[in-house]
């Protein structure tokens, strides 16, 4: 089976936060990419994001393929290509110190490749 494990360490080196309109986050609010708390804002709000490069490596014996077949995948005009699922991986930011759920988002799919691979193995899907 397919056993896919994110790297923090990505997460970690990566990670920023950026104030962004409202305007300029449509493609991400039609993908439902966006905290929920962001469903009812208004263009001319600012939203507070945390960006953040993300790696996931698939450490099981077969390989990860997305649910849908490719006839199904579905084309965003906003980012110009294919998804192959509805969502790749679910984000919660917790508070530290209590652990309480402070916002969350999800990575839609792409055309998900092969990028790199563990000595021995090789690309089979780029």
């Amino acid at each position: 089976l397919p056993d896919l494990v994110p790297d923090p360490y990505y997460i970690q080196i990566a990670s920023y936060v950026q104030r962004t309109p409202m305007y300029n986050l449509r493609c991400a609010a039609e993908e439902n990419c966006l905290a929920s708390t962001a469903r009812y804002a208004q263009d001319y709000e600012t939203r507070v994001l945390l960006r953040f490069t993300q790696r996931v490596k698939n450490q099981g014996t077969a390989d990860f393929l997305p649910s849908k077949p490719r006839y199904a995948w579905e084309w965003h005009s906003c980012h110009n290509h294919f998804h192959s699922m509805d969502e790749f991986s679910l984000y919660e930011l917790l508070d530290a110190q209590t652990q309480s759920h402070v916002a969350e988002g999800h990575k839609a799919s792409f055309c998900l490749e092969d990028t790199s691979c563990d000595p021995g193995y090789y690309r089979r899907f780029a």
